[in-house]
């Protein structure tokens, strides 16, 4: 049979087995569409220097090389696989080796037990025409070839000999302008970039150019012609000459607004009570760790915690029903929203309880006074389903003090004085000291020590 290419081709295999290196020879051998010879190298040190040294037309690369693997050698050696195309060979699947090759540039990955003379030969044949048709277009087809490994959105081709650029017309339609209304100024690209996100974008172009990333990626926002901003993704990858300069990079931009949205959408969820949309216990903790980190830098900083417990709360559950509850407690969010200090946070914690960090507390008169502003909105009554219900809350302060580095610490200290303040009669406030602290840490010692005393009979019953 003819064979497919009269030139002869070099093929350079890296293996470590020397049985699989015989085998892998045989198996050429035994086909007749390609003329090639073959040469062989047994470990990552000797590969390196072989193709260091030597031109060849295919890499077959084992997988498995001693302490390395062919990946290392493509990274070492073959960076983007621009030197000639490599086959990636190996003894068992791997999904991930797969896509990590495929990353690498690498252009097959074949099963060893799989192989044979017809399959062998066909990968080579199209890694090698391949290879060509690329580096063909290279040269008189370098746009295209370029925007193709781009999305298919914006497409957009950088010549940075001549400092212009070419935007086709769905770009700029994207960001509301006419064909015409667009120069080849690069400008006109990082002109419109969000004054926030143009250092990394510049940084990510950077990168590429001097080759520390195998592509350019960055999603950022542009300046839409209605005056707003776009999210933007923009990637693309450079072509470089002999000696490695980049001197042209292309690729395509997508408007992912949307999917920004969804994603700003879900973390917000994240962070968020479903029912009232006040910050939740997450990112109430969040907040309150950064407060008590910048009180440990900063000697006059402080802050403060408040518990809050809406009293009798479960009356209007048991009367009203539970809808008519989940409503009256967006309305007491509501009314919390309103007591604040700019930059303080109200959050809820679950069911009826409500916790607030107040930032820049200079006394604890300050907090003081934020809970009987607090009380005085809530003695207003509700109007739910139609029905006035008044409710009131019991609530718990503390103050960060030196030494207090656990968010959970001040809740837990506000906690315990919004219980003392409804043992005090409700619709109240209590501020924490340290009694209360010992108080409640006797109790649960003393309820400890009843139970341990009834497991152990040691109740006499005298009357």
């Amino acid at each position: 049979m003819m064979a497919w290419d009269a030139e002869l081709l070099r093929i350079l295999l890296v293996e470590d087995d020397e049985d699989d290196f015989i085998i892998t020879r045989d198996l050429l051998r035994a086909q007749d569409r390609m003329r090639c010879e073959i040469d062989w190298v047994a470990t990552y040190e000797a590969a390196l220097e072989t193709i260091s040294g030597t031109r060849h037309d295919v890499y077959l690369v084992d997988y498995r090389l001693g302490a390395y693997t062919g990946l290392d050698v493509v990274r070492a050696a073959l960076p983007g696989c621009e030197r000639a195309p490599v086959i990636l060979l190996t003894g068992q699947g791997d999904y991930a080796v797969d896509l990590e090759a495929t990353e690498l540039g690498v252009t097959d990955f074949l099963l060893k037990d799989r192989l044979d003379p017809s399959a062998l030969e066909r990968s080579i044949r199209y890694a090698y025409r391949h290879h060509r048709a690329l580096r063909r277009l290279r040269d008189s087809e370098e746009r295209f070839a370029l925007a193709v490994r781009g999305a298919n959105d914006g497409i957009w081709d950088w010549d940075l000999a001549e400092n212009r650029i070419h935007l086709a017309e769905r770009w700029k339609a994207m960001l509301g302008h006419r064909h015409d209304e667009v120069s080849t100024d690069p400008d006109e690209w990082l002109g419109r970039v969000h004054v926030d996100d143009l250092g990394r974008v510049r940084h990510a172009i950077t990168a590429h150019l001097e080759g520390r990333s195998a592509h350019f990626e960055s999603e950022h926002r542009m300046r839409h012609a209605d005056g707003g901003h776009r999210w933007m993704f923009a990637r693309g990858v450079a072509i470089r000459d002999e000696s490695g300069t980049a001197t042209r990079m292309a690729g395509s931009m997508s408007d992912i607004t949307s999917r920004k949205a969804a994603e700003e959408r879900l973390v917000h969820d994240a962070l968020h009570d479903a029912l009232t949309g006040l910050p939740n216990r997450a990112l109430f903790r969040d907040r309150l760790a950064l407060s008590l980190r910048r009180a440990e830098r900063q000697a006059d900083h402080a802050c403060a915690v408040l518990f809050l417990d809406v009293d009798r709360f479960k009356i209007v559950n048991d009367s009203l029903g539970h809808d008519a509850g989940d409503r009256l407690l967006v309305a007491v969010a509501e009314r919390l929203s309103v007591c604040l200090r700019a930059g303080d946070t109200a959050a809820r914690l679950g069911g009826d309880e409500f916790t607030i960090l107040l930032e820049d507390v200079r006394d604890i008169s300050e907090a003081i006074r934020v809970a009987e502003r607090i009380n005085t909105a809530l003695s207003r009554h509700f109007l739910v389903d139609g029905r006035q219900v008044f409710v009131s809350v019991s609530i718990g302060i503390t103050a960060s003090r030196p030494g207090h580095h656990q968010p959970l610490d001040l809740v837990r200290e506000a906690d315990i004085a919004m219980y003392q303040a409804k043992a005090q009669g409700k619709a109240g406030y209590a501020v924490f000291d340290t009694e209360m602290g010992a108080a409640a840490l006797r109790r649960l010692e003393l309820e400890t020590d009843l139970r341990h005393a009834i497991d152990r009979g040691e109740f006499e019953v005298y009357y």
